[in-house]
């Protein structure tokens, strides 16, 4: 079976353009579309979220 995503609606964010919609299809049917409304970078997360237990 094939699939395949489609990127598309393409912005800048900050210095990084990125897609803000995608489409998914399969054996050539479109089977779900997705937007993004907001896309937000390096937003203050604190580094001991990431510490490994």
């Amino acid at each position: 079976m094939e699939t395949e995503t489609i990127f598309s609606d393409y912005r800048k964010v900050g210095k990084i353009i990125a897609p803000f919609a995608m489409s998914f299809w399969q054996s050539g049917i479109e089977q779900m579309k997705m937007t993004i409304s907001e896309i937000v970078f390096n937003t203050g997360l604190d580094d001991s979220l990431f510490v490994l237990k």
